[in-house]
């Protein structure tokens, strides 16, 4: 069995190279690969059609289309009537049910030096004509195509900088309104620039896309694509699960916050006790610098100088 990593994604670039260069800000494409679809043939049979991986896929898939329509369906068998009707099928965490791939996601998570958990396999799959309309996702995605032609179209989302959700182009209904709040400015465009840049892959073609670009894109023939999506962790999320384990040992952080919202009478005493715990939070760590305050909240999240598959 081949053993799928980083390298395998963004050859013939090296892994040094990109990690040096276009990770994790500017995009990369790498248009096409027979050694590529070669090795992932061999290792992911799973993956070498839309009609077997559907008929046997339990979970739900996503429906999409180019002009923004989206449903959910149970199961794959469900999918497969819109599959022929030229919609876009989703399939999330590919690797919960196929061991190869979640091999490959312990392999890229040490290499990026990111948290295993926050690794995920997509697949995208269509026939015909299909696609996708303008959006920017909030995470990373390196998105193999094995099967087909894709055009992509994208460009730097000027508009959102670090989202926390995904973005829908012009006057679309947003998944998350609370996006909106993140605007530097508005409305949001309806189409891409005209400076943006436009590229087709074809079997075995790679489009490492990073968070907060706008693309779309357009599916020629029966294509399959499997994404390595990269979902985080934000800096936010670091601290907040760093601060959770650091203070659950803490009887008192663990008691309930009862009062935070009530009279005044019980406020005052629940602001009282909130206080009076970030005081002592602030005793205990106030002989830390900066520096040393961050290395004990990570290692407290779990978070070592080397990552693991487990970690």
């Amino acid at each position: 069995m081949l053993d799928l990593d980083l390298a395998t994604l963004v050859a013939p670039h090296t892994i040094e190279g990109f990690l040096g260069g276009e990770w994790p800000r500017d995009p990369y494409i790498s248009v096409e690969s027979e050694e590529r679809v070669a090795a992932f043939a061999e290792a992911v049979p799973e993956l070498n059609s839309a009609e077997a991986l559907l008929s046997g896929w339990q979970d739900r898939v996503s429906l999409m289309s180019p002009k923004g329509f989206r449903a959910s369906v149970p199961d794959g068998r469900s999918a497969l009537p819109f599959l022929h009707q030229g919609f876009t099928c989703y399939l999330r965490n590919l690797e919960n049910h196929i061991p190869v791939l979640s091999s490959l996601l312990d392999n890229v998570a040490v290499q990026l030096g990111v948290p295993r958990k926050y690794l995920i396999c997509e697949v995208f799959c269509s026939e015909g004509e299909s696609g996708v309309a303008m959006h920017s996702d909030y995470d990373h995605n390196f998105a193999l195509l094995l099967r087909g032609a894709k055009r992509w179209t994208y460009s730097r989302n000027t508009h959102i900088r670090h989202a926390t959700n995904t973005i829908i182009g012009g006057d679309r209904p947003q998944r998350d309104l609370r996006q909106l709040e993140f605007a530097t400015s508005l409305p949001l465009p309806h189409k891409q620039a005209d400076d943006a840049y436009d590229v087709t892959v074809r079997g075995g073609g790679m489009v490492f896309l990073p968070r907060d670009w706008w693309h779309q894109t357009q599916a020629i023939g029966e294509c399959m694509q499997l994404n390595v999506a990269v979902k985080g962790p934000m800096w936010l999320t670091v601290f907040q699960e760093s601060l959770t384990e650091m203070l659950l040992p803490d009887v008192e952080w663990r008691d309930m916050a009862y009062g935070i919202v009530g009279d005044d009478t019980s406020r005052e005493a629940a602001l009282a006790t909130f206080a009076e715990l970030i005081g002592r939070f602030r005793k205990e760590t106030s002989g830390d610098s900066d520096l040393e305050l961050a290395t004990r909240l990570i290692e407290a999240a779990g978070y070592g100088r080397e990552v693991t598959p487990d970690a």
